[in-house]
């Protein structure tokens, strides 16, 4: 009795998991994209920044080279210049390579994707939602967590479809037959009741045990959900200040090595002031543009995770 019903339970169930677990393989394959992405806006920004650290160092060693032929720089500032030029410009070239290999990947996982040349660069801001309740219906609504639901549930469906199955079904059939050359006819019921044994309980005992383990795994997945989102959340409260404070530090050192530039050719300074100013810029630039990145990519993982970023339809 009930063993129907079960299998009917159990094949929607099965259909339901296979749905959400294509909803998983979607929203992690959208993770992936976003991440490489991201790095990839990440090394390109850097490389723009460090292209023209090399440009300026290159024009600055020309600088020197010029004022050396006039007696009017010492051969130590034109070694200093000329140092500063090659080490800007190697790092130029190695940031350049990291760009083309990021692109590589993202290319080859994502054929569809193509950089533009030149991205778009928003201002970080906080979503136009509450973030608590993004968080929460990242939560609630993570394919991961869902999957591990539906894979307790049907786990527990098919523990109580193989307890049934320690109760087997009665056989009845009908027997009819002829003998002596067919002037005996033999007509028998006959009723079959197997008696479950040792062997159906420890399978109904195997698949209970299944159960509550993907039980347990699918609360270890929402605890570890619940820190990862909890975090991604603080991380974008916190993310446009940071921003902010990185942008005003780079604009200040900016200044500074603009300052100390003039100071040299005025003769007030020796380049070796002019060179740390230009590194310590260099240095609070590269950090805000990175800071800038770090706040569009974790803003758009919490909108992913909440379905408020792309729609993961199971038409998409």
């Amino acid at each position: 009795p009930g063993k129907a019903q079960l299998d009917r339970r159990l094949g929607d169930q099965r259909v339901a998991e296979a749905s959400v677990a294509l909803a998983d393989a979607r929203h992690e394959a959208s993770k992936r994209l976003l991440t490489l992405w991201y790095q990839w806006l990440r090394e390109h920004d850097a490389a723009e920044v460090l292209r023209s650290q090399a440009e300026l160092g290159a024009r600055e060693l020309a600088g020197i080279a010029r004022r050396r032929q006039l007696g009017d720089a010492s051969r130590l500032e034109a070694l200093q210049a000329q140092a500063a030029a090659t080490q800007a410009e190697a790092a130029a070239r190695l940031a350049s390579e990291r760009v083309r290999r990021t692109e590589l990947v993202l290319r080859e996982q994502f054929p569809q994707v193509s950089p533009p040349a030149n991205p778009a660069r928003p201002a970080p801001g906080l979503p136009g939602f509450d973030l608590a309740a993004l968080a929460e219906s990242a939560m609630q609504e993570d394919p991961g967590l869902r999957l591990a639901r539906a894979a307790a549930l049907r786990s527990r469906l098919e523990s109580e479809r193989a307890d049934a199955e320690r109760r087997a079904d009665p056989t009845v059939g009908v027997r009819y037959g002829t003998e002596r050359g067919g002037n005996e006819r033999i007509i028998g019921v006959y009723v079959s009741i197997p008696i479950g044994g040792e062997a159906r309980r420890a399978a109904a005992d195997a698949n209970r045990a299944r159960a509550d383990t993907f039980e347990h795994l699918a609360d270890a997945r929402l605890r570890r959900m619940s820190g990862e989102i909890r975090s991604l959340q603080s991380a974008v409260e916190l993310d446009v200040s940071r921003w902010q404070v990185a942008e005003q530090a780079a604009q200040a050192q900016a200044q500074v090595a603009e300052r100390v530039a003039k100071a040299n050719q005025l003769g007030e300074t020796g380049l070796a002031e002019v060179l740390l100013a230009r590194r310590q810029a260099l240095e609070a630039l590269l950090s805000a543009s990175s800071a800038r990145v770090d706040a569009l990519e974790n803003r758009s993982l919490l909108l992913l995770g909440a379905g408020r970023l792309w729609n993961s339809g199971p038409d998409d």
